[in-house]
């Protein structure tokens, strides 16, 4: 498909020879041109396929993000996007990549968008817990990159989601919360709702409109522990915790339904009503690593899942109700 590229129009200011002379008396002033857009008409959107930096002034600092467009994106219909959120130490370049998720994007069409959180090295302040930029207002930030995207592509309202890992899993439950009647999907990959044990005692808020999400997260994970135990965030609510939290929230009565795959190494959590899904992947081989993604040592490929295509699985099937 062609790509959509701004275009111009050329006005030539030359008159043609032999062309009839303006009676005297009258201007010899054109006309302007009638315009061809109707009233309230949307300009067409005008980024091309391919990686767009861009840059957002927020309480006087320059905060960056990428728009990342598939190549088959033609601006004439509705586009599903995904926010996704690096965890503390990454950025949007990385994150793109060693998520997968750019590749999932061109795979099956949607827009990609990773902002950068704040600090050195940088992260994301979600009220519980704060590893970005002093006083930065996350939310606001974030809301706002959705509205300039919005300005530039031809955004499917119903199919604007959010992805996270570690720190960044965690903001994806902040903007769930902070904005459930925008958004219709979350994906939390080693994440947490808060912290119910200790001095920092605090969570998200339950979101006031029904929003499915998908958590995944490993067992053995030394960071953002599975449940209590040792870790450096050994206070943090559990992965089943959050995912019963956020199940609760969306007005979901009753245990989930539960299966094992891959010979047992995942399990799978699943609480639904209606068109309302929270599903908790518990991996029993699984550390802090994206799973299916790139590492520090290379590949990921011991666990068995894609968590990239998982996510994108989930999010096409669990439009906005």
């Amino acid at each position: 498909m062609k790509s959509v590229l701004p275009f111009f129009l050329l006005c030539g200011c030359a008159q043609q020879q032999g062309a009839p002379q303006a009676p005297q008396g009258q201007s010899r002033t054109p006309k302007p041109p009638v315009s061809q857009t109707k009233p309230g008409k949307t300009p067409p959107p005008v980024y091309s396929a391919g990686d767009h930096p861009e840059t957002l002034k927020e309480d006087k600092v320059d905060r960056t993000y990428i728009v990342h467009v598939p190549k088959e994106y033609d601006g004439k219909h509705p586009i599903p996007v995904v926010m996704l959120l690096h965890g503390w130490t990454g950025s949007a370049k990385t994150v793109q990549v060693h998520t997968g998720m750019a590749a999932e994007a061109d795979k099956d069409g949607f827009v990609l968008v990773a902002p950068d959180g704040l600090g050195k090295p940088q992260g994301w302040n979600c009220g519980f817990l704060n590893i970005g930029g002093e006083g930065a207002d996350d939310v606001k930030f974030l809301t706002d990159v959705l509205d300039e995207v919005g300005k530039k592509v031809k955004v499917d309202p119903k199919r604007i989601f959010v992805a996270g890992h570690s720190n960044g899993a965690m903001m994806s439950y902040v903007l769930g919360s902070k904005l459930s009647a925008r958004i219709a999907a979350i994906g939390v990959v080693a994440g947490t709702i808060g912290f119910d044990q200790g001095p920092q005692q605090a969570r998200v808020d339950a979101p006031a409109h029904p929003i499915s999400a998908l958590i995944i997260h490993g067992l053995l994970d030394p960071t953002v522990p599975y449940d209590h135990g040792e870790g450096l965030l050994q206070n943090c609510y559990s992965a089943p915790a959050s995912a019963a939290f956020w199940a609760k929230a969306d007005g979901i009565v009753g245990p989930p339904t539960v299966k094992s795959t891959a010979k047992g190494n995942i399990e799978e959590r699943i609480w639904r009503s209606g068109r309302i899904e929270v599903e908790l992947i518990t991996i029993g081989n699984g550390t802090h690593d994206w799973p299916g993604g790139v590492n520090w040592d290379g590949p990921e490929t011991k666990t068995g899942l894609d968590a990239a295509e998982r996510l994108w699985g989930f999010f096409k099937h669990h439009p906005k109700a």
